[in-house]
This record gives C-alpha cells, structure tokens and sequence, in this order.
C-alpha cells in the first residue's frame, strides 16, 4: 500500500479508463483488499439496513501466487449454503490456499489466462478494462426472496453493491492501484457462465481493479479548488 491519509485516498479517487495488462497484484493486498468487503457491525456496513444479499465473482487474471481463474468470494456463510444449490455443480468449490480463512475464498474453476481475459472482456461488453485489469468482478445478488417479499427492495440492493464499489474504489487507491466500476455488461452470459438457472440470485454491478495508465491529455486540477 501508500502512506497517505484518509482524506488524501477519497479526494484522489478516480476511476481507471486503461490498466496495465503485465502489471501482478501482491496477494497480501489482494486478500486486504476483499476482506475489506466483508459485512461487519461497523462503518460504512452499519448504514445498509437490510443485511447482507451479495456475492462476489471474480474473474482473477494476475494476482500473486492464485492461478488465473473464476473464483467465489460468498462473503456470509448463509449465502455460501444458499449458492450450493444453485452454481453449476462442476465447480470445485475449494478453499484457495494461502488466503486467511475468515474470507471463505473459493476457486471456482481455473483457466488458460488468454482464454479468461477473451471471457472477462466478452461479458464485459467487450471492454478491456476487464480484461487487462489485475481482476474484474461481479456481484452476485440474491434476487428473487428479496424482490418477491418486497419489490422495494430492489433499491436496498442496487445500495449494497454501490457500497461494495465504494469500499473497491477507496482501497485500490490506497493500495497504489484503482478501480472502475462497469455497469455495461451481459448478465445473461454470465449467468450461464456460473450454471444459474433462475433468478434466485442476479449479478447487479460488476468492477475491476487494476494498475491505472495515466492519460497525459486529460487535465487534472485540484479537487474542490476550481
């Protein structure tokens, strides 16, 4: 990571528009960086009111020490249980060695690097931010108990994966790195990609992490300063 404050990482946040496609995340950031989404009692997760629905999916191209893969980070236990039935039963499913335990980090299934990238870039709406990015992500949510007990709750959704993304953005800055939200995607490949068969769960926000190519044409002032 940086030495930099608090205020110094949320007035610098920016989203990434290329990623340096050699560049290897360390593993230790990677697995801070995932347990910083992870539900707890404490801000900023206090502020959501209706628990925890989401899921991350991670398509992992180049992080120290993990095979590039399809990983699972279920982030609860229930929803570890609840995605038993639902994910294609292929999967392995299995622990990923070296990652902290309390994480609960699975690999899904790996794969040959370049055919991962053609996959990530192709359900990304074919953008290379997906594909050249240390990792990209989907977030996984519990659909159908949610909207079926209370069609409002599409909104406490939609709040929990921006949440998510904040918690990405802010620590991809303060671990030198940055992140770029992605909201253009094809949900029904990747759907099909994971063995989904209904709606009970629906990937609602997608993001991927990176180390940023700096456009020297763009102009950058001081924020709150113009």
């Amino acid at each position: 990571g940086i030495d930099k404050t608090a205020a110094q990482v949320i007035l610098q946040r920016r989203s990434a528009q290329r990623f340096d496609a050699r560049h290897v995340m360390p593993q230790a950031d990677f697995h801070a960086l995932l347990a910083a989404t992870l539900p707890s009692a404490h801000a900023p997760w206090d502020a959501l009111a209706s628990g925890t629905h989401i899921s991350l999916v991670l398509f992992v191209h180049r992080v120290e020490g993990l095979q590039p893969g399809l990983y699972l980070l279920p982030r609860t236990e229930r929803l570890a249980t609840f995605l038993d039935a639902c994910l294609n039963p292929d999967f392995l499913r299995s622990p990923v060695e070296n990652a902290p335990p309390y994480l609960g980090l699975q690999l899904l299934t790996p794969a040959p690097a370049a055919e991962l990238q053609r996959v990530a870039r192709s359900i990304h709406c074919h953008q290379d931010i997906a594909s050249n990015a240390c990792f990209a992500l989907g977030m996984l949510a519990e659909f159908d108990a949610n909207i079926n007990a209370d069609p409002s709750s599409y909104r406490d959704l939609l709040r929990e994966a921006g949440l998510i993304g904040q918690v990405l953005y802010l620590q991809a800055e303060a671990l030198g790195l940055r992140g770029t939200g992605i909201g253009c995607y094809f949900d029904d490949p990747h759907h099909d990609l994971l063995g989904l068969q209904n709606t009970e769960f629906q990937s609602l926000y997608h993001f991927t992490v990176g180390l940023p190519l700096e456009d020297s044409r763009i102009e950058t002032a001081l924020t709150y300063e113009l």
